[in-house]
């Protein structure tokens, strides 16, 4: 009895984190790709349909979360 008695007084600690956070990138519904490129293709004339699993790439589509430069590696 005094072991359920301590369980449950754990669950009384609670913390309701980021209330009402909003980072003002969310978005209500999934990324749409448009096309892919080589990433050397600076001028997006010839999409690719394949390529190398080293390959850098470009996405061309919307609802992306933006990216900065410190985001690329």
């Amino acid at each position: 009895m005094c072991c359920m008695a301590l369980s449950f007084g754990a669950c009384q600690d609670i913390v309701t984190y980021n209330v009402n956070y909003d980072d003002e990138i969310a978005s209500s519904a999934a990324p749409v790709i448009d096309a892919v490129y080589d990433s050397k293709d600076r001028d997006k004339l010839l999409p690719i349909t394949d390529g190398n699993l080293e390959q850098m790439i470009v996405l061309d589509g919307s609802n992306f979360k933006p990216c900065e430069e410190s985001d690329v590696q």
